[in-house]
């Protein structure tokens, strides 16, 4: 079982009392994840960001109905974005089979959650960059994200070398 850790904007969006996180029972490889909801030229993003690893995941132009299906809008773009990142079929498996059964919890850490506020202004300095969504390409952007340099229990890390560090 994995948890998806939800901001206080996402809980009251879905309208059902979230569980408390626990460690114990988390037996994902990667741990938690966490998922925030922002607005981005009036359009609806989420941010997903993993708690051990920061590596993150943008999905743009959702709508609150999109937004009620979020553990399948998660395992969804998760399996494009392991994908995208050129991931061995092994390490994708072993993930998405973690990922089969989320719990949607509170979020507990604040530390990810500066780390995932730091990479939504990333994001938006490069929408702004691109001079809005829709001149924006979400793989490309997802990519460039994942490879900013974060600092994590006082380490400087790369998400994406973290991730493969971990799951491989």
């Amino acid at each position: 079982m994995s948890y998806l850790c939800c901001t206080k904007k996402i809980i009251d969006l879905l309208g059902v009392p979230p569980n408390q996180y626990e460690p114990e029972n988390d037996t994902s490889v990667l741990g938690p994840w966490y998922a925030n909801i922002f607005l981005v030229n009036r359009k609806k993003c989420v941010i997903f960001v993993n708690s051990k690893t920061l590596f993150c995941f943008v999905v743009i132009n959702q709508t609150k109905k999109d937004i009620k299906q979020i553990t399948s809008i998660f395992r969804r773009n998760l399996m494009k974005r392991l994908h995208a990142e050129s991931m061995s079929l092994d390490i994708i498996d072993r993930i998405m089979k973690d990922h089969e059964k989320i719990t949607i919890c509170k979020t507990y850490d604040r530390s990810i959650l500066g780390a995932m506020n730091e990479l939504t202004f990333h994001f938006r300095v490069i929408c702004e960059m691109n001079e809005g969504l829709a001149n924006m390409n979400i793989d490309e952007t997802n990519t460039l994200l994942a490879g900013t340099i974060m600092r994590l229990n006082n380490e400087y890390i790369m998400p994406r070398e973290t991730l493969v560090s971990i799951a491989g």
